[in-house]
Order: C-alpha cells, then sequence, then structure tokens
C-alpha cells in the first residue's frame, strides 16, 4: 500500500528522502519501553500515515490488554477499550492522565493546579488511545515528544473529534526535518483543551 510513501520510525535510520515525499509513514514499533521492561502493561504499537505534513490516518494498538483504535477518513474504530467513563462538568473536576516519567521528574507537577486529579500513565500513544476512546478525560505533557510517539494518537484525537493542541500555540506538523515536537501538549475534548491552555498561559 502506497509504495511510494516515504517512511519514518524511531527503530530505522532516517532518510532525508521522505521529506520530499507527499506520503510517509511514522511508526513506533514500542512506544513506552520502560514499562514494557518493567512488566507494566501501559505500552503501545503507533502508525500514522501523513500526507504534506498532516496525519490522514492512524492506529495504536496495546498488545498487552487488547486495547486499541483505528481512524480512516475521519471516522474513529475503537476496539477491546474499557467502558466510556463520564465527562467532567470543568476542567477543576478532570482528570488527567500524565506520563508516569514526567510525575517522577516533576515536570508535570507544573500544570497539576489546572485540572482535578492526575493519574500517571505510561506510552503518550497509549494515553492519546484512551482519550481518544473516551476511556480518559484528558491527558497532557509537560516535555517534547518525538513525531513518532504521538503521530498515531493524533489521528485517533482528531477522528473523535477531540483537539491536540501544542502548548507553544504553533501548528502540529509531521514529516519535519527535525522530528523533535519542541513543546509540551494536552488533548481531549475541545473545552477542557482550551480551558487548559487558558489555565497554563496565566504563568
Amino acid at each position: 500500500m502506497l509504495p511510494e510513501a516515504g517512511w519514518l520510525s524511531e527503530e530505522t535510520r532516517d532518510d532525508a528522502g521522505r521529506l520530499s515525499r507527499e506520503w510517509v509513514w511514522i511508526v513506533d514499533p514500542l512506544d513506552g519501553t520502560k514499562e514494557y521492561a518493567s512488566g507494566v502493561a501501559e505500552y503501545a504499537v503507533s502508525i500514522g500515515l501523513v500526507h504534506v505534513d498532516r496525519v490522514v490516518a492512524g492506529g495504536v494498538l496495546n498488545p498487552a490488554t487488547g486495547e486499541g483504535a483505528v481512524a480512516v477518513d475521519g471516522v474513529l474504530m475503537p476496539f477491546g477499550m474499557p467502558p466510556l467513563v463520564q465527562p467532567p462538568a470543568d476542567l477543576s473536576s478532570a482528570t488527567a492522565v500524565v506520563s508516569r516519567t514526567e510525575m517522577a521528574s516533576g515536570s508535570a507537577a507544573r500544570f497539576a493546579r489546572c485540572v482535578g486529579q492526575i493519574v500517571p500513565m505510561g506510552s503518550v500513544a497509549y494515553k492519546l488511545l484512551r482519550v481518544a476512546a473516551r476511556a480518559n478525560q484528558l491527558t497532557y505533557s509537560a516535555e517534547p515528544k518525538s513525531e513518532w510517539d504521538i503521530c498515531g494518537g493524533v489521528a485517533l484525537i482528531e477522528a473523535a473529534g477531540l483537539r491536540y493542541r501544542r502548548l507553544d500555540g504553533r501548528p502540529l506538523l509531521f514529516n519535519q526535518r527535525d522530528t523533535r515536537v519542541p513543546s509540551g501538549a494536552v488533548a481531549g475534548p475541545v473545552d477542557l483543551v482550551e480551558a487548559f491552555l487558558e489555565c497554563t498561559g496565566r504563568d
């Protein structure tokens, strides 16, 4: 499928030829390596398909739990997911799933005041999957991520009618020369995301 597409992955040597390709696959075969090595079932395989710097399709699978979802043509198709959680009344009553590593380092604590509760969780792709499928309410990250960490998950978030926003306000573009996205981000329902950005902007 799409033999002319470029390729970007954490596990393979980067080929600058992808920058001239209209279509690019962005893949992380194992997001959440620390959790995998520790036997914590919070890791995922993430695949995104990018067309001219925008993700248009993707999939995320947690092979340990069987949770997953695919997004194609703006339609989200989840499978193996737990029951939906009740949406919060407002940001102050929202629970955000946040990187276990960022919790340990203290970087996630900077924005903890903006939400009602924070819960540690591994793999950013897995967190995006759970928010897209409404198994969790919100997720945010305080630290930069690589394109392969988030591409598949962003496809799910957008197909679910939710929003992913960089904290620095810049647009999220994929298949860039520098594959590091130099900003934290927030993902979830539009009203919660906008309220979170307003909260973080008060710093």
